[in-house]
């Protein structure tokens, strides 16, 4: 699998503001757009359309180990839209706002949680349950004070 450890573990310009994906065996394509509105006032859109490198390779869960299928999946992850404003009030306090939401794709089935569907990995022997998922949404206020 392809992947790398960055210095500072945070994913959001690379996979998206919810970071869901551990940085292996995962690419990116999307785009973002920012305006200023008003002095002081960014806001931004990203879309990101997530994709498997491999589709026997790793899977790049957040903060789990990835572990890896016996059996090709489809490689689309799904896509990730995020749409945040930041607001500098002074020179010791921004606020940010943020909305994200993430829908899956081809790479999870669309079985509910009792399927037995389990495999096991090859090189560790561990058993992993077939990837499946639902929209995830994320909502966040930030305040950031400098001092």
């Amino acid at each position: 699998a392809v992947s790398w450890i960055p210095l500072f573990p945070t994913s959001h310009s690379l996979f998206g503001r919810m970071d869901i994906w551990r940085q292996t065996n995962v690419w990116d394509v999307g785009g973002r757009i920012k305006v200023t509105p008003v002095k002081g006032l960014d806001v931004t859109a990203e879309l990101h359309s997530l994709h498997l490198y491999e589709s026997t390779g790793a899977f790049p869960w957040g903060g789990e180990p990835a572990a890896s299928y016996l059996e090709e999946v489809d490689t689309t992850l799904g896509l990730e839209f995020d749409l945040f404003a930041r607001y500098v009030l002074s020179e010791q306090l921004a606020l940010t706002a943020g909305y994200s939401v993430f829908a899956p794709g081809g790479a999870f089935s669309d079985l509910d949680e009792n399927d037995p569907i389990i495999l096991e990995d090859s090189e560790d022997g561990g058993l992993y349950r077939y990837p499946r998922g639902d929209a995830a949404q994320w909502l966040y206020v930030q305040a950031d004070f400098t001092f």
